[in-house]
């Protein structure tokens, strides 16, 4: 399969997950009240805060590391008991620390949340190491058509959850239910290059420590777009927390075409630097960097501008307070159109991405 087929299978399938989320969102918006909603979301940003925390960049650095090594085996089989040890202790800190943080915010139904749904790190730290697999194998088709499967079950079960239990312990019940299937369809594809024999933790431990200023880099990244989550809902409530959510996102299309790009092209980004061959690398990100901003510009130009219509359609006047930070977190996607990342992860320089970020 090409590349320009790639992306687009790629682009494809994430697409349906986009019309699933951009069609469920103003659902969920409607069928839960300000208060469900904010401690919702006060609960999905901090099992995503410790995932990202104990992610350990190995999702990235595997493809270095498949690129430089034969025994292909030996380096995913390690990589993916690596990522299981960090999803299984990001559980357990996490889920002992839920009191605690629903204390912080003022909030026991977050604690609750938190309980059940850090269940979750345990399968989707690994199902982002089986995701890198897939891709570098060349498998999109098949990682596409379990994107499409998973997505469609999401929304099922949280259309049940809601609608007919109306329950927010059914919804997080769900989500745990959907990661551990997520993880099995993922590791049913790639059990033959896995074996138990070729654990290495000591190749895994090298992995992570390569992948350590990526995963540093990623974290300070997450806080940055996520401490002023963390401020509303320590300082405020989730009533305010809500309403601030349902502004700060990108206009969603965007983001599934940049980080589709990226995920095909690393693979490629590091063959070639591995080969020396600078000038393709250079070649190919000027010429995507070009691509990437015919496609942003307009459609970011156009949200900017009616953001407070856009807001109002989508989510309700109960939200409109939410069209001025829309607006605001949108501008920056005109930065949008370059990443060095994939080419400094190529060349193991993973310290100059935290210095750069």
């Amino acid at each position: 399969m090409s590349i320009i087929k790639n992306i687009s299978t790629l682009v494809f399938s994430k697409g349906i997950n986009l019309a699933i989320n951009i069609l469920f969102l103003p659902y969920l918006s409607r069928s839960l009240t300000i208060n469900d909603y904010g401690t919702y979301g006060q609960t999905l940003l901090i099992v995503d805060l410790v995932k990202t925390l104990f992610a350990g960049g190995l999702a990235l650095i595997i493809f270095v590391y498949l690129s430089q090594n034969i025994n292909k085996i030996k380096v995913i089989s390690s990589n993916f008991i690596l990522s299981l040890i960090l999803g299984f202790t990001g559980f357990i800190i996490l889920f002992f620390s839920s009191v605690f943080l629903g204390q912080l915010f003022n909030n026991e139904n977050v604690a609750v949340g938190i309980a059940i749904y850090s269940i979750s790190i345990i399968f989707s730290i690994p199902n982002t190491v089986l995701s890198s697999v897939l891709i570098y194998y060349k498998k999109i088709y098949t990682y596409s058509k379990i994107i499409i499967i998973i997505n469609v079950l999401r929304l099922a079960f949280l259309f049940i959850s809601i609608t007919i239990l109306n329950s927010l312990v059914a919804v997080y019940v769900s989500l745990v239910i959907l990661e551990l299937l997520y993880f099995l369809l993922l590791f049913s594809q790639l059990k033959t290059r896995f074996k138990y024999s070729s654990i290495n933790l000591a190749n895994g431990i090298r992995q992570f420590k390569d992948g350590f200023f990526i995963n540093l880099a990623t974290l300070l990244g997450f806080l940055t777009l996520a401490t002023d989550s963390l401020m509303i809902s320590i300082f405020k409530n989730e009533n305010a927390y809500a309403i601030y959510k349902n502004g700060a996102f990108e206009v969603p299309l965007i983001s599934v075409i940049y980080i589709s790009i990226s995920q095909i092209f690393l693979p490629k980004i590091t063959q070639w630097y591995s080969n020396k061959d600078y000038s393709q690398i250079a070649k190919t990100k000027k010429k995507l960097s070009l691509n990437i901003a015919s496609l942003i510009y307009p459609i970011c130009i156009f949200f900017v501008l009616y953001s407070s219509d856009f807001i109002t359609v989508y989510l309700s006047d109960r939200y409109k307070g939410s069209a001025l930070i829309f607006s605001i977190f949108n501008l920056s996607l005109i930065m949008r159109i370059y990443d060095y990342l994939d080419v400094l992860i190529a060349a193991k320089k993973t310290k100059l991405i935290l210095i750069m970020l």
